[in-house]
């Protein structure tokens, strides 16, 4: 969902296996099917009719049934605000990114998240509750202000035209969330990995898609069992 996020998120899975597995064969990778979903209901600033973005989502699940996929995973951290509702509707497994992310900063330790993300998933916390739930602190942007710069900067990824000015306040918020308490900082949104990298600031920053992605490789090459059809 969002057509470069969807390219990274391809990028990232084959980084990922040539880095763990060493693959050097093209039979050595998993067969994928990518299905970037032209979705109404959607604007940067996420979830704009809530209805609509159901049924755009559930057609997109119904191909990958037909196409008997093992794993769904959703390339886009605010579709998940209906992950309930598209789990219940489907016997694939749909890997959560939300909970994978979480569980990841769990073990790594952290105490307090700085919350980078799209102002629906700012709004809806589903991942401010599923932080506080597990005992971390969670700071995230105000709204309007804040997070209409965020705003902008998604729709300037989306359009193709994000560069130094778009970095340079991702680069200013990032310092101000430090400022607050946070130990690490979430990108709550794919679109925002495209923007800024760890080697532009001094606190870590974590991409949610590369930690699921990550739990994906490891269920592919890990012996775990798959659904039979």
């Amino acid at each position: 969902m969002g057509p470069s996020a969807s390219c990274n998120w391809y990028r990232m899975i084959l980084n990922i296996l040539e880095k763990k597995y060493h693959f050097t064969q093209d039979e050595q990778y998993p067969e994928m099917y990518i299905h970037s979903l032209s979705m109404g209901g959607w604007s940067e600033k996420g979830i704009e009719d809530e209805k609509l973005v159901k049924q755009s989502l559930l057609s997109a699940i119904r191909n990958m049934e037909y196409l008997k996929v093992d794993y769904i995973v959703i390339a886009c951290n605010t579709a998940h605000i209906v992950h309930e509702y598209l789990q219940l509707n489907t016997f694939i497994p749909i890997l959560n990114l939300i909970n994978e992310c979480v569980e990841y900063i769990k073990k790594s330790g952290y105490d307090a998240i700085g919350l980078i993300s799209t102002e629906s998933t700012n709004r809806s916390g589903i991942y401010k509750n599923k932080f506080y739930d597990n005992g971390i602190e969670c700071f995230s942007l105000g709204i309007p202000y804040e997070q209409g710069l965020v705003n902008q900067i998604i729709l300037a990824v989306q359009s193709g035209k994000s560069g130094k000015e778009e970095r340079e306040t991702m680069e200013f918020y990032i310092q101000y969330l430090k400022e607050r308490g946070a130990k690490a900082i979430v990108l709550g949104c794919t679109e925002l990995p495209l923007v800024i990298k760890q080697k532009d600031v001094d606190i870590p920053i974590i991409d949610p898609g590369y930690i699921l992605l990550n739990k994906v490789t490891d269920l592919l090459y890990e012996n775990v069992p798959v659904i039979n059809y």
